[in-house]
């Protein structure tokens, strides 16, 4: 049914006393936990569960029986949606009914999809989306105490980085079948948009051509990748043939994790940790 993958700091098991912060990233194939213990202070245990077929088509009792235990010592669930059918509207134009039009206007909104929306602060903006009723009823499985959309969690993370100077910085995070794209150039945000791809020459065309339209430089600027792709990956390789500092990007700053996690390669997580910002 899945694979699972999970880094445990030692001291997890033999903490009894253990008040945590669980977080949920639910993808289109992909299940990720990340627990943070309020008491140490730090992020404590990480589960990715990878199944073999789309979550929405898994029994939701099911899916519940396989994970529930890895909730039960939570205080506090944050869960977050990942996908694709979500847009920027800026403060001052915000109302439900822009929010709907917005939706109808750039996707296909099937009968049953919610709208949804998070206020991104340091972008003056919401992010609209959509969630369709299968993800509706997993969702609710969980019983969050917040649900927001994983880009948020995405624009809050990069948006509190300090470190921007007069460089340009793009940043692209790749999930199962299309990729977001962030764009900071001298100290300013200037991009956020998704795009689909079905090879990894789509999202080398998008990347150029975002890279042309906002005069990004692929040998001299910042070209910072997360999500599903690795040093091994064709995706990789393509890209290092085109741009010269494909990054990956390190865990959000401001927060303390155990020495475990200094071990792995954590840039296919930054999203999941970036959750931590919205609490």
């Amino acid at each position: 049914m899945y694979e699972v993958n999970t880094v445990e700091a030692p001291s997890f098991q033999e903490n009894k006393n253990k008040e945590l912060y669980m977080f949920l990233l639910l993808m289109q194939e992909h299940l990720l936990f990340l627990s943070f213990d309020k008491r140490a202070g730090k992020f404590v245990r990480l589960n990715h569960y990878t199944f073999q077929e789309p979550i929405v088509n898994i029994n939701p009792d099911k899916l519940k029986s396989e994970i529930e235990e890895l909730t039960t010592d939570s205080s506090k669930k944050i869960l977050a949606i990942n996908n694709s059918k979500c847009s920027l509207v800026p403060s001052t134009f915000m109302k439900q009914d822009i929010a709907q039009d917005v939706l109808k206007l750039n996707f296909n909104i099937s009968a049953g999809e919610d709208c949804k929306w998070d206020q991104i602060t340091k972008a003056d903006s919401y992010l609209v989306y959509s969630r369709g009723k299968e993800y509706q009823k997993i969702a609710a499985l969980f019983q969050p105490d917040i649900s927001i959309h994983a880009s948020t969690a995405l624009l809050n993370a990069l948006l509190a980085k300090t470190y921007y100077a007069d460089s340009n910085d793009m940043f692209i995070d790749i999930s199962e079948k299309f990729f977001s794209v962030f764009l900071i150039k001298n100290k300013k945000f200037l991009l956020f948009n998704s795009y689909p791809f079905k090879k990894e020459e789509d999202i080398l065309y998008h990347l150029l051509n975002i890279s042309e339209h906002f005069e990004f430089n692929t040998q001299k600027d910042n070209y910072h990748f997360s999500g599903l792709i690795d040093r091994n990956s064709a995706l990789y390789e393509l890209l290092f043939k085109y741009i010269r500092y494909p990054f990956f990007l390190r865990k959000p700053e401001n927060y303390k994790y155990d020495s475990i996690f200094e071990e792995q390669s954590m840039h296919p997580y930054f999203k999941l940790f970036s959750l931590a910002s919205c609490v």
